[in-house]
């Protein structure tokens, strides 16, 4: 019996002791956790402290700079996502080639338009090609074998000489040059303005002049939307438009054509979704304002290979703009100057026209073609695709047909650029 009492003890002492262990380990426990509780409370604390410190301590000046910063950053965010959406437009081409007049009809089609304020200011511009594209042709009237040899014509010369492209037109500057319009000398060199540098312009507004003065040109006068497409200015350096056509955002940029501006032309290059190329067809007997012994037609064409087969452009939508379709067909259907009349290699493979036997439609559909296969055929790459347009830019008809139809082409080239579409 005193055995059994005594396992039975040393049995509950052992279960006491457990009991204790138990109660220890779990007070110990209770302790560190309290502990960790309260040095995580001390952290943040002394955290919260030091940043509060922090902000206590910007001056007025360097809490500006911080939320100036921070604008920035939303500005730049907001830049980023505006640009992965922007379509970006490059007209390129040579000078005289149409491209500012397009650039112009863009505004009308799809941007503000040109007001009458807009108009006016287009007034002195204009005069002053009229006034210039007379001086111009008196230039040239001895040199061609025109002399002038009429008295009235002779007086009426002195008097536009005299003037400067920025004057005033008034009703002695206007009668003097009525005067040299119907001089058949002063029509005799108009005639042959391919020989020498005259604005394509300048017969419409000596013709408006001779119908409509003063009602056009006078003190009163406010130039119509035709005025405004007509009026030549050179464009130097980069000219951007900014236009959302059908909730798209694009970007539309003009470059000057002659030689010395295509320097700049790099500046625009990154990120073209399409270039627009505008070639003038009608100047195929024409040679540049900047190298009298280029042909302008050649210039284009060489100039569209450069382009064409530009590392920049290899993945680049092109659109070619085959300009100036009514200059072309008065000058080749209705005064039949054929297209190879420089006699330029160029030109070799030309056949000319049978005009007896050939409807004029058809006549200048063949030249059409014919002038587009020497573009196209320029192509490193045959397999790339340039879609080409016969335009008439001052047409604004046109020019808005024919974007129309480019626009699903560009919207692609955007969407294949971003990567929604292979």
């Amino acid at each position: 019996r005193r055995a059994g009492r005594t396992g039975k003890a040393g049995r509950q002492g052992q279960a006491r002791q457990q009991a204790g262990a138990q109660a220890a380990s779990g007070r110990r426990r209770r302790r560190g956790a309290g502990q960790h509780t309260g040095e995580r409370r001390r952290r943040t604390a002394y955290q919260q402290a030091v940043m509060g410190c922090a902000s206590s301590s910007l001056t007025p000046e360097q809490k500006a700079d911080k939320d100036k910063a921070k604008a920035m950053d939303q500005q730049i965010q907001q830049d980023r996502a505006y640009d992965e959406q922007l379509i970006k437009l490059l007209l390129l081409g040579a000078g005289e080639s149409g491209k500012s007049t397009i650039f112009k009809q863009m505004r009308i089609l799809y941007g503000e338009g040109f007001g009458d304020e807009a108009r006016q200011q287009t007034g002195p511009v204009i005069i002053s090609n009229l006034i210039g594209g007379t001086r111009t042709v008196l230039e040239n009237c001895e040199r061609l074998g025109n002399a002038l040899t009429d008295e009235a014509a002779i007086s009426a010369a002195k008097i536009v000489n005299d003037q400067t492209d920025d004057t005033v037109l008034n009703d002695e500057i206007a009668n003097a040059i009525k005067t040299l319009w119907v001089d058949p000398q002063f029509q005799a060199t108009f005639a042959l303005r391919a020989k020498f540098q005259l604005f394509d312009c300048y017969g419409a507004f000596a013709k408006s002049l001779c119908k409509k003065y003063p009602d056009w040109g006078g003190p009163s006068w406010i130039p119509s939307v035709d005025d405004v497409m007509n009026a030549r200015v050179r464009t130097s350096g980069i000219v951007e438009e900014k236009y959302v056509i059908d909730g798209v955002n694009f970007r539309m940029y003009d470059v000057g054509g002659q030689r010395n501006e295509r320097k700049k032309w790099i500046h625009c290059f990154d990120g073209v979704t399409a270039i627009i190329f505008v070639g003038a067809i009608s100047e195929y007997d024409q040679v540049l304002y900047e190298d009298k012994t280029q042909n302008r037609l050649v210039e284009a064409i060489e100039l569209f290979d450069e382009i064409c087969n530009s590392k920049w452009f290899v993945e680049t939508s092109i659109i070619l703009f085959l300009n100036k379709r009514d200059l072309f067909e008065e000058k080749f259907a209705n005064a039949k100057i054929p297209l190879n009349v420089t006699g330029l290699p160029l030109f070799e493979t030309w056949q000319d026209i049978d005009w007896d036997t050939t409807a004029r439609e058809d006549a200048i559909a063949m030249a059409h073609r014919w002038i587009v296969e020497q573009f196209l055929k320029r192509r490193s790459n045959p397999d790339k695709e340039v879609y080409h347009h016969i335009t008439c830019a001052t047409d604004t008809q046109n020019v808005g047909t024919v974007f129309s139809a480019c626009k699903d082409i560009i919207l692609k080239a955007n969407l294949k650029g971003s990567g929604f579409m292979e």
